[in-house]
């Protein structure tokens, strides 16, 4: 089966249709994007572009723009001036493409681009031209004015948590044996990876009990990809760049990963914890009120709290009120009770912000069928 990729997703795929419009306009673009870029993203905006021009790469070196692009016609497009570009031989319908332009490069490019846009308006878009170069930086010194033929766009925060959650489900579609432990592991995936969707694959590998205790994995990957070798130094300013942050449902987020570098286990926690909750209590509240209706003549009422106050209703009771009635009670059977106490104990957990014990899912304890 073929799985989902990052452009596929509805929350990235808006993105590039805007990009898709954009170039498609003959608009230039400057595209910022982390050091690292989603597997497959460029080879789709290629794939995407190769539709209605051609692409053709440049390698700008130390080059003057203007030479850059005679390079990439082999030398046979004569040196001249942005001005007389569009009387070349061979320069219209097509799209130039600098990948990672150095950030010193940067100050030049920008002047060409802004002359490059102005002379592009007399141009109709069948016979325009444009740019897409790529730039590892959140921010542009200088400034780039938005322009009707020149902008730019940022990757970041296009994965959405609805886009990661379907992309984490998908990695565990074929994991039918236990729906919970499913749908465990895919909540775990999505709370930990976030925006990361290869962290998501390699997180769907795991089992359950190494997805809620993932510190280990986390490290690995940490080092893996070079954050480790950096520490917990690296200026806020410097982690959209490495990869280590995005915008993600609004709020700036720091990956799972680079957590274990600053040794902020407690915030891995939490997302695991955010992640439990979401599949645990409303199972709990289901097997609650299913323990009430299957098991409501052995209890008694008013059930007296301690508090002062009373239960006078059965389906009022807490999961707890029910282990305080059934645990010890010999008329019922054991993978009932153990079920109300484990399922009580998970409960108290959730409440108190702690992740629960992931044994309780493992052995299907929570089930009293």
């Amino acid at each position: 089966m073929r799985h989902l990729e990052w452009h596929d997703l509805p929350g990235p795929a808006a993105f590039l249709a805007v990009l898709d419009a954009d170039l498609r306009e003959g608009r230039s673009l400057v595209l910022l994007t982390p050091d690292v870029i989603p597997l497959g993203l460029w080879d789709e905006i290629r794939r995407r572009a190769e539709g209605f021009c051609h692409w053709m790469q440049l390698e700008p070196g130390d080059r003057d723009p203007v030479d850059a692009i005679s390079a990439g016609f082999g030398g046979s497009l004569p040196p001249t001036g942005v001005n007389d570009l569009y009387d070349a031989e061979g320069f219209c319908g097509k799209l130039f493409v600098v990948d990672r332009l150095p950030e010193d490069r940067w100050p030049l490019w920008r002047d060409f681009l802004l002359r490059f846009s102005v002379i592009s308006r007399a141009r109709s878009e069948l016979n325009r031209s444009a740019f897409l170069v790529r730039l590892s930086t959140e921010r542009l010194e200088p400034a780039l004015a938005d322009d009707v033929l020149l902008g730019a766009r940022k990757l970041d925060g296009q994965v959405t948590a609805a886009d990661a959650y379907v992309y984490s489900y998908q990695l565990h579609s074929t994991d039918g044996r236990d729906r919970l432990v499913r749908d465990l592991k895919v909540a775990l995936c999505t709370e930990l990876a976030l925006w990361d969707l290869a962290l998501c694959r390699r997180l769907s590998e795991l089992t359950l009990d190494e997805l809620a205790r993932p510190q280990s994995v986390l490290q690995d990957y940490a080092k893996n990809i070079g954050w480790a070798a950096l520490g917990r130094d690296v200026e806020d300013c410097d982690l959209w760049k490495i990869g280590a942050a995005q915008d993600y449902e609004g709020r700036r987020m720091t990956h799972s990963a680079y957590l274990t570098v600053c040794g902020e286990n407690e915030e891995i926690e939490r997302r695991v914890w955010k992640a439990e909750l979401k599949v645990l209590f409303p199972f709990v509240e289901e097997q609650r009120q299913r323990i009430i209706r299957s098991f409501g003549h052995h209890l008694r009422l008013p059930y007296l709290l301690e508090s002062g106050g009373s239960v006078d209703e059965p389906l009022e009771l807490e999961i707890a009120h029910l282990r305080a009635q059934l645990g010890n009670n010999p008329d019922i059977r054991l993978p009932v009770r153990r079920a109300v106490s484990c399922l009580a104990d998970v409960r108290n957990d959730l409440a108190h912000l702690r992740p629960v014990n992931i044994q309780h899912v493992q052995k299907g304890w929570l089930r009293f069928e």
